[in-house]
C-alpha cells in the first residue's frame, strides 16, 4: 500500500561529517522502512538529513515504495534544520556532567530487579540529582512496547524527571531479553533527540549460559545449579573443577541489530567483557551479579554507571551547547498499568485492578478470581483527527492449553452497541516456547475513528482465571500487533 505524501516534515538530523554518509543514511532509512515493515507514514512523509556545517542537505521523500534522494536548500546545516523542520532548542545553560539529563530504557536490569533498593540501579547513579534521570525500563519486556509508545512513556515520566521531556543522554539496555522493535525505537528517539548521546549496552548475565548434556540443551546454568543445590557463589567455586558442558546462547541477531543502530544513528556501544569460555567468565565476573543469576548487584550497577559516564565525558566536548528538539512523528497515546496498577480510563463497575503477581508487583484489569467468567468493558478515546489502530495487551500462557479463556472482543461506538466497529476472538496462548511461560501478548483489535469507543470482552469458557488486560494503545495505522509487552526472546526461561 502506498501512503499519500504528507507535507509535515519530521527530521532526523544526524551528526554526519560528509556527503557520503548522508547518502548512505538515506539509503539505510529506506531499507529500515522496508525491513521492519514501517510504512513511510510512520515518519510522516519527509525525513530531512542535514549535514552540519555543510552548504547542502538531502531530504528523503516518498516515491512509490522506495525513498528518493534529492538535493535541497543551500543553507548551512543548522540554518537548514530551522528552515525546513522548525527544530527548537531547549537548553538554557551549558551542558556539564552535573546538569546532564538522562533517559534510560531497558528490561529488568535497568529497572533495578535483584537490588535491595532499585533506586541504586545504574540509572540513578548517573546523576547526583535524581530529577535529571527518567528510568522508564519495563520488567520482563522487550523494546517493542517503547518503540510504539515512547512518546507516551516519556510524557508520563516527565513528572518524575523534573517535569521536562528533554534529554542529553539516552541509554538502551535490550539484548538477549528481546530486540523486536529496538531499531525502530532508536529511530524514533533520534528523530526526537537529534543531538543526544545514545548509548547501547551489550550485557550478559549468568542465566544466558546454557547447560548441555550429550550435546543437547538441558536448561540454563541456573537450572544446573538448582539441580545440584548450589548458589551462584558455590557455582563459581564448583564449575571450574567439573566437566559440566556450559555454552553461551547465540547472540547473532541482537548483535547485528545493535551494530546497525551504532552505524545508522551515531550511537555508542558499551559491551561487557565476555570471555569465550563461560567458566572463565563466571570466575572473573560473577561478583557483579545478583544471587538470582539474572540481574546485577550493586557492584555490577556501579561498574555500568562508571563505564557509561566514561562515554558521556568523552563525547561531551563535541556535544552542542544548545541541543535540538525534534518530533515524535505521528505520535501515540498509550496506557499501561502493568507495573503501576493505575488505570486512568473508565471501566465497568464489575472490573477490578487485580495484582495478579504480588511478589513482582504486576497488575491487570480483570473481573477478578471470584468472577473469572465475568464480562467487562473499558472506554478509550482516539484524540487524533484520523483513524488509528487500537491495540490491546493481555496475559497469556504457553505451551497450550492456556490457563486463560478464549475471549470475544467487541469494539463499538460509545453509547451505541449497534454501531459495531469490529468483533474478534482472542486465544490467550503462545506456542513460541517449549517451556512454560506467563507473558503478555498483544493484538490489534480495531481501527477506530476519532472519538470515544467501548471495548468489551466476554470469556467463552470458564478456566478458573479471568481474562486479564494489561495495556491499551492508540497508534498510527502503520503499527500492527506483535509485541507490545508481548512475546520476547527471553533466555532467562530455559527448562
Amino acid at each position: 500500500e502506498i501512503v499519500e505524501q504528507q507535507t509535515t516534515q519530521v527530521p532526523i538530523v544526524m551528526r554526519n561529517k560528509d556527503e557520503g554518509k548522508a547518502k548512505r543514511l538515506a539509503s539505510i532509512l529506506g531499507v529500515m522502512l522496508k525491513r521492519h515493515r514501517v510504512k513511510i507514514s510512520f515518519v510522516m512523509g519527509m525525513i530531512v538529513c542535514s549535514i552540519v556545517n555543510r552548504k547542502f542537505s538531502y531530504s528523503v521523500t516518498p516515491s512509490g515504495d522506495y525513498l528518493r534522494l534529492q538535493s535541497d536548500t543551500g543553507l548551512t546545516g543548522s540554518e537548514d534544520a530551522h528552515a525546513l523542520t522548525g527544530f527548537s532548542h531547549w537548553r538554557e545553560e551549558l551542558p556539564t556532567p552535573e546538569n546532564l539529563r538522562f533517559l534510560t530504557l531497558g528490561s529488568s536490569v535497568t529497572w533495578g530487579s535483584g537490588m535491595d533498593d532499585r533506586y541504586f540501579a545504574y540509572p540513578f547513579l548517573l546523576s547526583k540529582d535524581r530529577t535529571n534521570v527518567a528510568n522508564i525500563a519495563v520488567r520482563a519486556a522487550g523494546p517493542k512496547y517503547p518503540s510504539v509508545c515512547i512518546q507516551s512513556m516519556v510524557s508520563e515520566a516527565a513528572t518524575d524527571a523534573g517535569g521536562s521531556e528533554d534529554y542529553d543522554v539516552i541509554v538502551l539496555e535490550y539484548y538477549l531479553r528481546g530486540y523486536d522493535g529496538l531499531y525502530v525505537l532508536a529511530a524514533r528517539l533520534r528523530m526526537r533527540y537529534p543531538d543526544a548521546i545514545i548509548i547501547v549496552l551489550r550485557l550478559w548475565q549468568p542465566v544466558h549460559i546454557g547447560w548441555y548434556e550429550n550435546g543437547q540443551l538441558r536448561g540454563s546454568l541456573q537450572d544446573w545449579a538448582v539441580q545440584n543445590g548450589l548458589s551462584l557463589t558455590e557455582v563459581v567455586q564448583t564449575v571450574m573443577n567439573t566437566d559440566v558442558d556450559l555454552r553461551w546462547s547465540d547472540p547473532t541477531s541482537p548483535n547485528g541489530i545493535q551494530n546497525e543502530i551504532v552505524k545508522d544513528f551515531g550511537a555508542h556501544l558499551f559491551e561487557l567483557e565476555k570471555p569465550p569460555n563461560p567458566k572463565e567468565a563466571l570466575s572473573r565476573f560473577a561478583h557483579r551479579y545478583a544471587s538470582d543469576f539474572n540481574h546485577m548487584n550493586m557492584n555490577g550497577h556501579q561498574f555500568l554507571a562508571e563505564e557509561i559516564m566514561k562515554i558521556v565525558n568523552r563525547e561531551l566536548d563535541s556535544y552542542p551547547a544548545n541541543p535540538r528538539r525534534g518530533t515524535w512523528g505521528e505520535g501515540d497515546l498509550c496506557y499501561s498499568w502493568y507495573q503501576t496498577g493505575i488505570v486512568p480510563l473508565q471501566y465497568a463497575s464489575l472490573v477490578e485492578i487485580e495484582q495478579y503477581d504480588p511478589r513482582n508487583e504486576k497488575y491487570a484489569l480483570s473481573t477478578g478470581l471470584n468472577n473469572p467468567f465475568g464480562q467487562g468493558w473499558i472506554i478509550v478515546e482516539n484524540p487524533f483527527d484520523t483513524p488509528r489502530n487500537l491495540i490491546l495487551s493481555y496475559l497469556a500462557t504457553g505451551p497450550p492449553p492456556s490457563m486463560y479463556p478464549g475471549t470475544e472482543i467487541t469494539v463499538h461506538v460509545e453509547g451505541d452497541k449497534s454501531n459495531i466497529i469490529h468483533e474478534m476472538l482472542l486465544d490467550p496462548v503462545t506456542t513460541d516456547y517449549e517451556h512454560k511461560v506467563h507473558i503478555v501478548l498483544t493484538t490489534k483489535i480495531a481501527v477506530i475513528p476519532p472519538g470515544r469507543v467501548m471495548v468489551r470482552w466476554r470469556p467463552l469458557e470458564d478456566t478458573g482465571k479471568p481474562f486479564r488486560v494489561t495495556a491499551i494503545a492508540i497508534v498510527g495505522k502503520d503499527v500492527e500487533e506483535g509485541g507490545i509487552l508481548g512475546g520476547i526472546k527471553d533466555f532467562s526461561f530455559f527448562g
